[in-house]
């Protein structure tokens, strides 16, 4: 089909916007392209599913009314790609929401394996491959007369040669029940094999390594702050003992406490994620936030002052507003967990105090952050 929108996506990304994505999202160009080419049929048919239920299209088309509209898509690149906080990737992220309202975890892992990088990397190029394949919407939305047709149409005609160009290294990476799912106009034919015994076995001695080594080795763990090391148990006073990294906040902060030091000292929660533009806790952050509680109920008279931080990116008012929410979250889900909020407060300082230089994306993800201080 002449002008296909995958197609005009495809071919509309240049190589210098490609150099652009890969440099703020820090992955090489390959990935970044071969990442992009999987999500763009995704999202149709995804869309698709979408506007066919009377609720969702009216949800869609709503979101639809406030997306800002880019008619550079290099301008659109650069601000996708490096700029999470602004309105057009929160809008984006509404949208995204909306189409895949189940949890996404299983299906990035299969395109971080398709494109051979991380899930954290996967989630930034579907931000991107999102608002390029929104922006494309929205222009057709603009552009339409009395004579066009409707959007779910307009997206079906489109469908019906896109399936096409799904990537052939996706294709044999996704079984046939989960292209049925995630790829509704594909084949859905079943090829039944019988497994060799010789493979089970092989399998089953796999199996029997990995639950040995999960016997005798902590994992480590890591994250934007870099290897935090192997797990430790740590008993407070209470009796009450806690696993946390040795290298994590957990380990440095009851460290100052039982130093009785009265410096101030800020420390910073390494393991705790935020939604996109949002004040919500991804699931994640739960270790991290009851370790936390517990210390506090472990050393009642500590008072503790928590901080929250954006990077330099966006407007200074949403910033604010942003880290005084995130600052505020934490603090409540603290209380909830059980600890006292009348020691504990909370303060946002926006894109104030960074800690790195916002340069690189992974510098400005660690801007982006929460910390906490002993106030007495």
């Amino acid at each position: 089909m002449k002008n296909n929108i995958i197609e005009k996506l495809d071919t509309g990304i240049s190589p210098e916007m490609t150099a652009s994505i890969s440099d703020a999202i820090g992955e090489n160009e390959f990935d970044v392209q071969k990442g992009l080419s999987a999500i763009f049929p995704l999202l149709m048919h995804k869309t698709i599913d979408c506007l066919n239920s009377v609720h969702l299209h009216e949800d869609f088309m709503r979101i639809m009314e406030r997306l800002p509209f880019y008619e550079s898509m290099q301008h659109l690149s650069w601000e996708a790609a490096s700029n999470d906080t602004s309105v057009l990737n929160a809008l984006n992220e509404q949208l995204s929401s909306l189409l895949l309202p189940e949890s996404t975890t299983g299906l990035e892992m299969k395109l971080a394996r398709f494109v051979g990088c991380s899930s954290e990397v996967i989630r930034k190029i579907m931000a991107v491959g999102s608002a390029f394949f929104f922006n494309a919407i929205k222009g057709h939305l603009l552009m339409k007369d009395d004579q066009s047709l409707p959007l779910k149409e307009w997206l079906i005609s489109h469908s019906k040669h896109s399936d096409a160009l799904v990537p052939a290294g996706l294709v044999n990476l996704l079984s046939k029940e989960e292209l049925a799912e995630y790829y509704p106009l594909t084949s859905r034919k079943s090829d039944k094999k019988k497994w060799p015994w010789w493979l089970l076995f092989i399998l089953l001695i796999g199996l029997i390594i990995f639950v040995l080594r999960g016997c005798f080795f902590q994992p480590k763990t890591t994250s934007v702050w870099g290897n935090l090391g192997e797990y430790i148990s740590k008993t407070l006073p209470d009796g009450n003992t806690l696993k946390f990294p040795e290298l994590g906040m957990e380990n440095k902060l009851i460290g100052f406490i039982e130093s009785k030091d009265n410096k101030s000292v800020w420390f910073s929660f390494d393991r705790l994620k935020f939604k996109t533009n949002s004040a919500d806790l991804q699931p994640e952050s739960e270790e991290q936030m009851k370790n936390i509680a517990e210390i506090m109920k472990a050393y009642p008279n500590i008072q503790l002052e928590l901080g929250g931080y954006t990077d330099n990116t966006g407007d200074n008012d949403f910033n604010l507003n942003l880290s005084q929410k995130r600052a505020n979250s934490v603090r409540q889900g603290l209380i909830n967990l059980g600890a006292n909020g009348a020691n504990l407060v909370a303060h946002g300082f926006g894109s104030a105090y960074p800690i790195v230089p916002n340069d690189t994306a992974e510098n400005r993800a660690k801007n982006r952050r929460i910390d906490i201080r002993i106030l007495k």
